[in-house]
């Protein structure tokens, strides 16, 4: 990290040397850091390379920094609208920091899209928006629709499972966690889960 501050600092003009350092500071976890050397060079670009923008706003909501994140979403899609998966994502950080305006834009998205990925991804934000809320049994039929429209879409299973599970709902998450571990044997957190699952009811061995 150093030595590529250093070299940036010989020469400022240079995307390569800023993406190999916000690159590392990612493989480090210094998400934070990642977003200001990415604003660094949005700054740097004079407003033209768009695609630091967009890196800063991923790196704040990563970092957890949500309400920066969506400030920076926003900055973007006013400069380069219409980009759904920005949308879905300025969605997400709503979602994730509990802001009911994530369910207007999933809702938007998933009645205007053609596209079955963005409108599981819409709905999947809008369950997740009811798991942060704590309101798990409206999340659920979100996550059903998520996983109808693409049946391999992991997160959705894994969240819905969480739903069943603070709903205390713990045997129809057990065999929720038991069939998602059933078509991906591979997926160590439905293990995972299917055993907290049991442990809850509580069924230790």
């Amino acid at each position: 990290v150093s030595t590529l501050q250093a070299a940036i600092g010989q020469h400022p003009d240079s995307a390569v040397l800023y993406q190999q350092l916000v690159d590392t500071l990612v493989n480090l976890g210094a998400f934070r850091q990642a977003a200001n050397w990415a604003d660094s060079a949005w700054n740097r670009s004079g407003g033209k390379a768009a695609s630091w923008l967009l890196l800063k706003a991923d790196m704040l909501r990563q970092a957890k920094a949500l309400d920066e994140a969506v400030v920076a979403y926003n900055d973007y899609l006013n400069a380069f609208p219409g980009n759904v998966d920005v949308v879905l994502n300025l969605a997400s950080a709503l979602a994730e920091k509990g802001d009911s305006a994530a369910l207007r834009i999933c809702t938007q998205i998933a009645a205007n899209t053609p596209y079955p990925e963005d409108k599981a991804a819409a709905w999947y934000i809008a369950g997740l928006y009811h798991n942060v809320a704590r309101q798990y049994l409206q999340a659920i039929p979100y996550f059903d629709k998520a996983i109808a429209l693409q049946y391999s879409f992991t997160e959705a299973w894994l969240e819905k499972g969480y739903s069943l599970y603070d709903a205390g709902q713990t045997a129809n998450a057990i065999a929720h966690f038991r069939q998602l571990a059933t078509l991906q044997p591979r997926n160590a957190d439905a293990w995972y889960w299917l055993a907290k699952s049991y442990e809850a009811l509580p069924q230790k061995d």
